[in-house]
């Protein structure tokens, strides 16, 4: 691959990295081959350090690829937006976040994305799926929408 000409992966965070700026611009097989590759480091022991514990900075960016890449969650000033590209290779998944004081679910599989808000958020949330659509999601509801496989 190129990205293997043009980089030396010396750092942990390499890989990590590499999944996310891959998801970021669209290119999601070798997203997931860097995504795979960073988070088996530490259980395959491909780094000399790797008996000195866990590279957590590697996993936070994972997290990001996760959220920002393959949920495409964008922060804007007054809503939230999705740009949803979920890799063919993987199930289901979910993760949760807060933003302004108001704490949401995330469920993401390849045909659905739905954004669960907290009952004991304070106040309503504008929601879009691709910067279109949007909803304002209030405390305790669901915002569902199909998405297309990739």
């Amino acid at each position: 691959m190129l990205r293997d000409a043009r980089t030396l992966h010396g750092s942990s965070l390499s890989q990590s990295g590499m999944a996310l700026a891959a998801a970021q611009c669209g290119l999601l097989d070798e997203s997931v081959d860097c995504f795979m590759r960073a988070a088996r480091a530490d259980l395959d022991c491909v780094r000399p350090d790797a008996a000195l514990g866990v590279h957590l900075a590697c996993y936070a960016v994972l997290w990001e690829t996760v959220v920002f890449g393959y949920a495409g969650l964008e922060f804007h000033d007054d809503f939230i937006a999705f740009n949803p590209r979920v890799p063919r290779q993987f199930g289901p998944f979910s993760f949760n976040f807060s933003w302004h004081g108001s704490r949401f679910t995330v469920m993401l599989s390849q045909g659905s994305l739905t954004v669960s808000s907290v009952i004991d958020n304070g106040k309503p949330v504008v929601v879009s799926c691709g910067l279109a659509d949007r909803l304002k999601l209030n405390p305790g509801e669901e915002y569902c929408r199909k998405i297309s496989p990739l």
